[in-house]
């Protein structure tokens, strides 16, 4: 009190007591608020772990581990069929529902599903997104079986499978079509297995805890697994066929091989990577392959560089080199990437210059501006490498608006090589960015990890017109540096024209550089005729023109016509960062979708049992278990994305103990 003289023993007995009181007030609101906001998070998964199921129980949600995972790939030529089959098994007495995650290439066009019960087939109709799930829902309510097939991102999707019986085994199959990589003289084909999860989305839901998390349980997770069988129909002798990151057993018919992971079944904690190599000319070469549906022919041209390539003179570079140091990375990933940046400065000259960034949760650069690169720049860029550690979360946006906007130099090429797993949700804002910000740069993206995510990667090259690249593991970092050094220092074909003799639609409108190693792809649609069109592809080599001409016949190349609706489509969807109206972009996808039975993130599969599993109305079950995570990668302990369930609550706990020990302690402690 002001006064000085001593608090009697009753005021100071009620003033104790308030201030517990007080505090047990706000302990028990923590803990009802916390409580409430886990429960609600519980309601829906805003990210499924890839590979696993999901069943409801009143404790929230479950991945459960397929029974069995089989994978089908045809290629033939340049184009893959993909088909992935999942069943799905109810060990226990009541009806489930099921929820589904899986990574598919961004660039995939999913256009079959098929749900399979004992003998039963039903085969998925494409809808409008909001049908679709209208019909999957009065279905699951009247008690039919029923599966419903969504994109979440463009790599990303879900299937939902509505009243498994006990006992049961539900088949979805999902198919896909999608074009291979070609690298270096190299065709590669990636069947992605599991995913790098999103910084900024929902980490409570996130299936990727470590095992005997308090918030899962104590079991361990499961290990989900997958068989993989590829047949291989190039068309021509190979030099090579085998796999990235897997043992694979191969056998060979002529020019068509058979390809199957051996033992059968691997585990789903990293990306399976086909490859092969053909024997390429001196020259450019162009392929072909059409297929006519209707009055339309449509067409997809692979222009291919040459395999000695032609140097031009290259004049000096500034090098801007950006490194993810966010908690998504850590692990074999970091090492990865410092490896990888250590060798890109070491690819420098005395007539180039640098910098270097970071980004976590804030960003910094070695340097305010780009240096001369000698001795003594080296020196202080290694060390500042070697001194970088993983942690924090993933802000991308101020990374790339800074590395884009440094002071640029006259007489510079200015070539920016970012390194990330690509772990974030914001895609489209990200490459805003880039397209705000680029200026005269190119933009090469290097993808590090075992899944890093490729959508973000591929299209952040495009907007920045440079490519991308993938390191998955540490050994192939000097290899992998070579190869994009190889681009930035050669152009196999510029000022590239493709003349068609008929009205057409074709993607990409502008057709990029040919760089050595990599190649350019261009789908087109013309009016179908008899006979044969000869199309001319245009473009320099060095200081010389060349051209070379390609006869397209209507054809029956499978799947062409929907990798051109795939391609149209992704070049409605960049319009949004041009600012085109988003309903205009909704309608034209949507028309798009439905004449090629596409799913899109405005139209979904879906399919309907008619036959009732059960009464209108009975309850479905659902529960929760832990998924697998990426090989190498540290995700499960980051720190970034949101404080881990059980730790929540186990503060609250301690808060509103601590709370009722100082309310005891105020009326017994006197």
């Amino acid at each position: 009190m002001g006064n000085g003289r001593p608090t009697p023993p009753i005021l100071r007995a009620l003033e104790q007591c308030a201030a517990a009181l007080w505090l047990a007030a706000i302990g028990w609101l923590l803990f009802a608020t916390l409580t409430a906001q886990l429960a609600r998070a519980a309601e829906i998964p805003a990210e499924l772990g890839a590979g696993t199921l999901f069943f409801r129980s009143e404790a929230g949600f479950d991945p459960a581990a397929p029974l069995a995972t089989d994978v089908r790939i045809s290629v033939s030529g340049i184009v893959a069929r993909v088909a992935v089959a999942q069943r799905f098994h109810n060990p226990g007495s009541e009806r489930l529902e099921a929820l589904y995650a899986f990574p598919l290439p961004d660039d995939a066009a999913v256009d079959r599903l098929i749900l399979r019960i004992g003998n039963r087939l039903v085969e998925g109709e494409i809808r409008e997104r909001e049908q679709a799930e209208r019909l999957y829902a009065e279905a699951r309510d009247a008690g039919r079986r029923a599966s419903l097939v969504s994109q979440s991102t463009p790599n990303l999707f879900t299937t939902a499978v509505a009243n498994i019986g006990p006992g049961e085994s539900v088949d979805v199959t999902i198919e896909y079509l999608q074009t291979v990589r070609y690298d270096a003289g190299e065709l590669s084909l990636r069947f992605p297995m599991t995913f790098t999860p999103r910084y900024g989305e929902r980490a409570e839901a996130a299936s990727t805890a470590p095992p005997g998390d308090p918030a899962l349980g104590e079991a361990a997770p499961p290990i989900n697994e997958a068989a993989i069988e590829v047949v291989l129909d190039a068309g021509l002798a190979l030099a090579d066929v085998g796999s990235r990151h897997h043992e694979v057993r191969l056998t060979q018919d002529g020019t068509k091989y058979v390809v199957q992971t051996a033992p059968p079944r691997v585990p789903m904690d990293r990306d399976f990577v086909l490859h092969w190599r053909p024997a390429v000319g001196a020259a450019p070469a162009v392929g072909a392959l059409t297929e006519t549906v209707g009055d339309t022919t449509y067409a997809l041209l692979m222009i291919l560089p040459p395999a000695d390539g032609r140097a031009f003179v290259a004049q000096p570079r500034e090098l801007i080199c950006v490194i993810d140091t966010s908690g998504s990375m850590a692990g074999q990933a970091i090492e990865q990437a410092k490896a990888a940046l250590a060798d890109a400065l070491g690819r420098l000259t005395s007539a180039d210059r640098f910098n270097v960034f970071r980004f976590d949760s804030t960003t910094a650069s070695l340097y305010r501006t780009p240096v001369p690169f000698d001795a003594a720049t080296y020196a202080e860029a290694l060390e500042y490498v070697k001194g970088l550690r993983a942690n924090g979360g993933t802000e991308m946006k101020p990374a790339i608006r800074a590395a884009l906007s440094q002071p640029a130099w006259r007489g510079y090429l200015r070539q920016v090589i970012f390194l990330t797993d690509g772990g974030v949700a914001n895609e489209q804002e990200l490459f805003a960015t880039i397209r705000q910000h680029l200026g005269d740069a190119r933009l090469f993206t290097v993808g590090i990890g075992a899944a890093p995510n490729s959508y973000f990667m591929r299209k952040a090259a495009q907007f920045g017109r440079g490519t991308y690249t993938h390191i998955g593991d540490t050994s192939a970092v000097a290899g992998a540096m070579q190869a994009l050094f190889d681009k930035l220092e050669r152009v196999a074909l510029t000022d590239v024209v493709v003349d068609w003799p008929d009205a057409l639609e074709l993607y990409p409108h502008q057709v990029p550089d040919l760089y050595a190693g990599e190649p350019v792809i261009v789908v087109g649609s013309f009016p179908a005729r008899a006979g044969t069109i000869d199309v001319r592809v245009w473009g320099r080599v060095g200081d010389a023109p060349w051209s070379q001409a390609v006869s397209l016949a209507p054809g029956a190349a499978p799947g062409v016509a929907a990798l051109w609706a795939r391609r149209k489509i992704e070049h409605l969807l960049d319009s949004r960062v041009d600012g085109v109206d988003e309903q205009l972009i909704r309608k034209m996808v949507v028309d798009v979708a439905l004449e090629h039975r596409l799913v899109t993130p405005y139209t979904s599969l879906v399919a309907v049992d008619r036959t009732p599993a059960a009464a209108a109305g009975s309850p479905l079950a659902r529960r929760r278990i832990a998924n697998m995570v990426p090989a190498g990668s540290a995700y499960a302990s980051l720190p970034q994305t949101g404080t881990p369930a059980a730790l929540f609550r186990l503060l609250s706990l301690l808060f509103l103990a601590a709370a009722l020990l100082v309310l005891r302690c105020a009326r017994y402690g006197r």
